[in-house]
């Protein structure tokens, strides 16, 4: 009868100190394994850095001009390749005076020689005129809507039915440091002018209103700005050159 109490109490014993073990590692190892795991995962699944933004705007233009002579090259299938790839290289060139030579610029902007030089001389910006006509506007909301239309901008830019010309000036703007300038509109009838005459121009712009309304797309004609120009609290040009946007907005003072 002892030996029997003496076995019973070994065998409690032993799967009490088997619980307590399986408790210990359940409670301290297996946490640390886990752990280990998934940092090795991470490490595993790292993916490789973003090239620089200048890198990616390279490239970018780089495609473009591809896609440039691609479809210059199809529309000229009755005349020898030589003869196609100069006239290629010559309606690159004549696009406009500030696109300088497509070649040449191709391969400066990746040995970063004269080409940016000459990016840097276009005095490539994007400017955000905000109103200012004494009606008190909060700052947060002032901000939300030039954030918003200078996003919606580039957007409008990189889609695919938007002018060669916008996408070459904003990669270039992109090289270059994307500046951006605010300026002051001191009553919404400078914001109408400053619209429509950068939609005659044929300058990518876009607009936003009071209340986050759409405002005016890109293209639209200067009969659809009068109808919301009420509403209206932020314009956005560009990025252009210095030279296309200073006669629309050089008159108007930095904001604030």
């Amino acid at each position: 009868m002892l030996e029997g109490n003496v076995l019973g109490d070994t065998g409690t014993s032993i799967q009490t100190l088997l619980s307590c073990l399986a408790g210990f590692f359940l409670g301290f190892i297996l946490p640390g394994v886990v752990a280990q795991l998934g940092v090795w995962q991470m490490k595993t699944r790292k993916q490789k850095p973003l090239p620089p933004r200048i890198d990616r705007a390279s490239e970018a233009l780089k495609e473009l001009l591809k896609r440039e002579r691609a479809a210059t090259l199809s529309k000229l299938g009755q005349q020898s390749a030589d003869e196609s790839q100069e006239q290629c290289l010559h309606s690159d060139n004549s696009d406009s005076a500030e696109s300088s030579e497509g070649d040449e610029e191709e391969t400066s902007y990746s040995s970063g020689s004269s080409g940016f030089e000459r990016m840097e001389e276009l005095g490539l910006k994007m400017v955000l005129v905000i109103r200012c006509d004494g009606k008190k506007t909060p700052a947060s909301e002032v901000a939300t809507h030039a954030a918003g239309a200078a996003m919606n901008l580039a957007q409008t830019i990189q889609s695919d039915g938007a002018c060669v010309q916008w996408k070459r000036w904003y990669l270039w703007w992109n090289m270059v440091g994307c500046a951006k300038i605010a300026l002051k509109g001191p009553d919404v009838e400078t914001l109408r002018r400053v619209l429509v005459s950068a939609q005659e121009r044929g300058l990518p712009c876009c607009s936003r209103s009071r209340g986050d309304a759409p405002g005016v797309p890109v293209g639209n004609p200067p009969s659809a700005v009068r109808d919301i120009e009420e509403d209206l609290v932020v314009v956005a040009v560009g990025p252009v050159p210095s030279s296309e946007v200073n006669p629309i907005t050089g008159n108007l003072k930095l904001f604030p």
